[in-house]
Formats: C-alpha cells, sequence, structure tokens
C-alpha cells in the first residue's frame, strides 16, 4: 500500500511541476509582450522625434 501511497505523491508532485513551468512559461510569455511594447514605444517615440512631434528628449 506504501508503494501506491508514493505513485500517487509522484503523480501529485508531477502535476503541480506542470504546474509551476506554465506558470513560468507564461511569467516569461508576459516578459516578452512588455518587451515588444518596449520596444514599439521606442520606435514611436523616435519617428515622432523624426517628424519633429516632441521636443528633443
Amino acid at each position: 500500500m506504501a508503494a501506491h501511497s508514493n505513485v500517487m505523491s509522484n503523480i501529485v508532485n508531477a502535476t503541480s511541476n506542470i504546474g509551476n513551468v506554465t506558470g513560468n512559461i507564461g511569467n516569461v510569455m508576459a516578459d516578452i509582450v512588455n518587451a515588444m511594447a518596449d520596444i514599439v514605444n521606442a520606435i514611436a517615440t523616435l519617428l515622432m522625434q523624426r517628424l519633429h512631434l516632441l521636443e528633443d528628449v
């Protein structure tokens, strides 16, 4: 019976690990989206400066 309990425990731990990895992937994706937004903002700022819509910063 102890072996069965260990198997169940391992399955629960593995499932928990999968959840953690999924969460980590989500965090990385959020970081990538934030970085992309920063890049878009930087490009927009450069374009507006180029078009003289912004004062030099």
